[in-house]
């Protein structure tokens, strides 16, 4: 067994849904795996990390040749045989570091660059092909969630490039009320999400129940929805309170990259889903056999939603943990270790 750390620049042990969700599973299961798992946070704030065997590099502006040589010092101190990074943002770091590195990313920055830019958006992130390409390649593994973006890497000249999915136990929530079909977004106010509401809200807003949480349930657009048939939950501290409301998640999302951490969730609490092709991009194959897949937004209707009640439960039990439990997923990143 190994000492690992995970090297972040994001407080992931804080952060209420998506990336924040996924890197505490992860966490958990490197802890599984090794002897010892450190966490160290680089951040440019004050902010410590408070996790057990976690340490905190401030930095300034950018990482400077002292900031990697202390990097350096921690790693050789605690005998660190892996650095595990979340997210490819910390420039050539990793190829300075006297240990094997992996890097996880949860999208192809280029990839999703184009999404946007093929929908009129400008990325948040914009970063030439070939320089993304020539940065992963610092890293001895590449871990991605989307099975797509892997078949891409690979064919990028990027052999090291490998699928670990995402893991969850799953945990049926039932809505805790009866009465009409409730449907649900959950989301933050990233451009995609709000791309996606705005062009589906002229026909969910006759959905007989909607209920919406995190930042994207500020949105004004949402007056359009009756006042009777809409809840806004706002930020929420445990995303079990929104799917404890609903029947149906929602994700109407039309580009982007990476895997749709909301489908995944969904699936995760066992609720039935209506979404677009893209929102299930990278996923196992067999999805389409339990979601409502429909690009046309003019089909999300009440017929759309009486024919998605009719998915079995135990067949979106049956997909999920057979593609993502915790026990497949280990094994193969004990692999990769």
């Amino acid at each position: 067994m190994k000492n690992i750390c995970i090297v972040t620049r994001h407080p992931f042990w804080k952060e209420p849904l998506g990336n924040g969700t996924l890197m505490r599973s992860r966490h958990r299961m490197l802890s599984n795996l090794c002897d010892n798992l450190f966490v160290l946070f680089i951040t440019k704030s004050d902010e410590k990390c408070p996790l057990r065997n976690g340490a905190t590099l401030k930095v300034q502006d950018r990482i400077t040749p002292q900031n990697i040589a202390s990097l350096v010092h921690f790693i050789k101190q605690e005998f660190i045989d892996i650095c595990y990074f979340s997210y490819n943002l910390f420039g050539n770091i990793a190829s300075q570091l006297p240990c094997k590195t992996v890097v996880e990313i949860h999208d192809v920055l280029h990839l999703r660059q184009e999404q946007f830019q093929k929908y009129g958006y400008d990325a948040p992130i914009e970063v030439d092909k070939h320089a993304e390409l020539a940065s992963l390649k610092q890293y001895d593994w590449i871990v991605s969630l989307n099975l797509d973006e892997v078949d891409y890497l690979n064919k990028n000249s990027l052999s090291n490039a490998v699928y670990v999915p995402p893991t969850m136990e799953f945990r049926r929530i039932p809505k805790r009320q009866d009465g009409e079909i409730c449907a649900g977004f959950i989301g933050s106010s990233a451009k995609p999400n709000i791309d996606g509401l705005v062009n589906s809200i002229h026909y969910i807003r006759e959905f007989p129940s909607l209920v919406f949480a995190g930042a994207i349930s500020h949105q004004s657009i949402l007056e359009q929805v009756p006042s009777q048939n809409l809840e806004r939950m706002g930020i929420i501290p445990d995303v079990t309170l929104f799917y404890s409301r609903i029947d149906i998640a929602l994700s109407p999302i039309r580009f982007g990259a990476g895997l749709k951490i909301k489908v995944f969730e969904a699936l995760a609490y066992g609720k039935r889903l209506i979404a677009t092709r893209h929102s299930i991009s990278g996923f196992p194959q067999g999805i389409e056999s339990i979601v409502s897949v429909e690009d046309d937004f003019a089909k999300w209707n009440v017929n759309l939603l009486q024919q998605t009640m009719a998915i079995q439960e135990s067949k979106i039990e049956e997909y999920f943990c057979a593609n993502f439990s915790s026990s497949s997923t280990e094994k193969i990143m004990r692999s990769i270790l």
